[in-house]
Parts: C-alpha cells; sequence; structure tokens
C-alpha cells in the first residue's frame, strides 16, 4: 500500500521531530554548500506517493517494539549527547535508553556481564563478530561501524561496506543511509549513482526512525545529488531535502533554503531558511538576512542581523565562516546609515531629533506625523513589515523559553 502525504512550507515553530536513537553513524566530511541550478522545485503543495515501511522489529535491536527501552519501555531518544546514547548489548541485541544505561540495570560494567542474559565478556569484538556472521541485521551494523572507524579492528572501508551491504539487504535504516554514501563516492566499492539512489528510496521510508546523524548525513548526500547537475539525481535530492525539511530537521530547512536562494527565488528561500533559524541555526539567519536585502525587506534584515549575532556559529569551514560575517558587516552599515533619515518625509536626522519605531527598532522620524504617514503608506508601508517583524520575535521568544 501507499500513503499520500502533502509537504507545505511551515507555518509556525516545528514541532519536536520523531527521532528513535541508535548508535551514531560517522561516515566521514560531507560537502554543504549547495551549487545552483535551473531545476524549479515547487514545494508550496508538494504531494508524493510515500510506500509502507516495512517493521524494523528484529532489525534495530531485539526489542519487543524496536523504538522502546527494552526495561522501561520508554522512547529511546537520542539526545545528540555521547554520554547520553542508549546503549546496547551485543550478546543479547537488547537496547536501553539512556536513564537505564545510567541507572546500572542492565550491564555490570566491573565484570563485564550482561544483567540481561547473564552472558559475560560481552565487549569482545569477537562477540560482534559472531552476532554479525548469525545474520542479525544489528550485529552487521555494528560490526560495519567498528571498520569504519577502525574502532578494535584494522581500519577497512571494504570491510565495512561489506557489512553494511548486508545490514541494508535486510532493511536496517541506518546502513541504508552509510550504502547510499559509499555508493555515491565510491568508497569500499565502484561508484553507483544508480544504486546510491535505490539505497536512498529505502532509508527515506523510515525517515523518522533513523539517527540525528544519519538524517543530518542524508542532507549533505542531497547537496552532492544537486552538485552532479543531472535532473535525476536533482530530482532524488528533491525526495530527501523536501520530507526531511518538512518534518523540521534543520540542516535540510537550510540546505533547501540555499539552494532555493541560488536559484534566485528568494520568497521560498526565506520560508526555510526562518524554519531553520528559528531552531538556532545561525547561517541560516545570514542567508535569511540576505534574502531580505534581495527582497528590499529592510526592518527584517535588521531583525536578522541582531539574531544571527546572538547565535552560535557552528561553521566549521573559515571560507564560509567569514562571508557570513562580511555580509552581517555590510547589514550592520547599512543600518546605520538609515538612522540618519526620517522614514517618513525622507529629512536628515539630527542627535535628538530621532524618534525609532519601538516595534520593529528600524526606521527614525522626525515625528508622530512622519511615522503615522510612513505606516498607512500604501506603497512601500512600514506596516506589513514592521508586523513581521513582531512576529519573529514572538516566535523566537518561544524557542528560547523552550530551549531554557
Amino acid at each position: 500500500g501507499a500513503t499520500k502525504i502533502q509537504y507545505s512550507y511551515p507555518q509556525s515553530i516545528q514541532g519536536d521531530r520523531i527521532s528513535s536513537a541508535r548508535s551514531s553513524v560517522v561516515s566521514g566530511h560531507r560537502g554543504t554548500m549547495i551549487a545552483r541550478d535551473g531545476a524549479d522545485w515547487d514545494c508550496k503543495a508538494e504531494t508524493m506517493a510515500i510506500p509502507t515501511a516495512p517493521s524494523l522489529k528484529g532489525i534495530f535491536n531485539t526489542n519487543v517494539d524496536p523504538n522502546l527501552c527494552t526495561l522501561c519501555s520508554d522512547p529511546l531518544i537520542d539526545p545528540r549527547s555521547d554520554s547520553d546514547r542508549p546503549w546496547m548489548n551485543i550478546c543479547c541485541g537488547k537496547e536501553i535508553c539512556s536513564e537505564c544505561r545510567n541507572s546500572g540495570f542492565s550491564y555490570d560494567r566491573q565484570s563485564d556481564r550482561c544483567l540481561l542474559c547473564k552472558a559475560t565478556q560481552i565487549n569482545r569484538i569477537g562477540l560482534i563478530k559472531k552476532q554479525a556472521k548469525k545474520g542479525h541485521a544489528w550485529g552487521q551494523f555494528c560490526l560495519g561501524i567498528k571498520f569504519h572507524n577502525g574502532n578494535g579492528v584494522a581500519k577497512s572501508e571494504f570491510e565495512a561496506v561489506r557489512w553494511f551491504r548486508k545490514a541494508a539487504a535486510q532493511g536496517h535504516p541506518d546502513a541504508l543511509v552509510d550504502m547510499s554514501y559509499h555508493c555515491f563516492h565510491g568508497i569500499g566499492c565502484k561508484p553507483n549513482m544508480a544504486e546510491s539512489r535505490k539505497y536512498v528510496e529505502r532509508a527515506m521510508l523510515h525517515r523518522r526512525t533513523l539517527t540525528d546523524v544519519a538524517q543530518r548525513d542524508l542532507a549533505d548526500l542531497a547537496v552532492d545529488y544537486i552538485r552532479t547537475h543531472s535532473t535525476d539525481m536533482i530530482e532524488a535530492a528533491k525526495t530527501i531535502l523536501v520530507p526531511l525539511a518538512s518534518d523540521g530537521l534543520s540542516l535540510a530547512q537550510c540546505k533547501l533554503g540555499l539552494y532555493f536562494f541560488k536559484a534566485d527565488t528568494y520568497e521560498e528561500s526565506k520560508q526555510w531558511l526562518t524554519a531553520a533559524a528559528l531552531q538556532g541555526d545561525r547561517e541560516a539567519a545570514v542567508y535569511a538576512l540576505e534574502c531580505c536585502r534581495k527582497l528590499r525587506e529592510i526592518p527584517q534584515q535588521r531583525f536578522w542581523l541582531g539574531t544571527a549575532s546572538k547565535l552560535e556559529s557552528l561553521i566549521d569551514i573559515p571560507e564560509r565562516e567569514a562571508g557570513c560575517i562580511a555580509a552581517m558587516d555590510h547589514a550592520s552599515e547599512r543600518m546605520r546609515r538609515l538612522r540618519d533619515v526620517c522614514g517618513g518625509c525622507g529629512a536628515k536626522l539630527h542627535g535628538k531629533m530621532r524618534n525609532i519605531c519601538k516595534g520593529c527598532r528600524t526606521y527614525c522620524y522626525c515625528d508622530q506625523n512622519c511615522q503615522k504617514l510612513h505606516w498607512n503608506r500604501l506603497e512601500g508601508g512600514h506596516r506589513a513589515d514592521c508586523l513581521e517583524v513582531l512576529d519573529l520575535k514572538k516566535k523566537f521568544k518561544q524557542m528560547e523559553k523552550r530551549e531554557g
């Protein structure tokens, strides 16, 4: 069967995504800039037929419900922290949440003994190999990770691909993501774009049960697809970015916004960049600032300038960080010059003559009459822009309150 799912632009702050936690996958460096291409993506009302995803019981782990802790039945949440990752006992394949792991109910560290099945020496690499050779998808995936990272075994991408392929054949979602990346880049196997796309299609059936790391890897892989400038690969990138962005993944929202920005479709770009910035993405805030500059939305430019200055930079590429800082500096200079002219009559302002708008805090006026004139002006009026900024401020306050 198939389910019809309609994706649309985010209208408010995205809710928490459904994400079952698995051991994080390190798949190497991914490209992050989106190349310009003329493809036209209409994501405003995009309807796709998504086949029903097969069951993951016995694939991720041996829990009765693969999405719930085997001890307390709480969701296996991925809190993006090394100390809080869910824990799997390789001897029996049982997976528990971080709270149960820290309480010591499943594993005796001193004797290296599983308290669920009473097995001993459960952290040996030989036990992982044994489970993988028995055909358990979770064991095969764990062994692939060991070879990929060179943890306990000699690092080998060929061996990693061998075990990822076996796990992917049984439908392990994270293994499907890793295989799509390795096949596209030819790491540990021959480059094969068609095979990479097939793995992506299967992985997207389980996109809400992927780890945060795997979801980010998929978003970065979509960028690599776009760089090929192939129509088929760009369509494949679309099937990755649009659902992930609609689900609330900030990285996918930022990538989608950057794609539209490079294609000079600034309204669409601003929609997705705003959604990503509302989750604390500084780069998205800077590009939202640039979108507003292209659209000549001055109050919004000032808002995004202030927001980008407050958000922490997560960019690890010096050239891109330098570009963001330069864009912010240019915007700051434009805002400074704006304070010297009345927004209503255009007269030059000096010293205490300035009366600033208390809503967007962008325009200055001679007096209240000039402010009313600008507010009610039919063309180039201040009303719509100021109200939009106030709405954005409200959403960011909600975000800050939610993050504590």
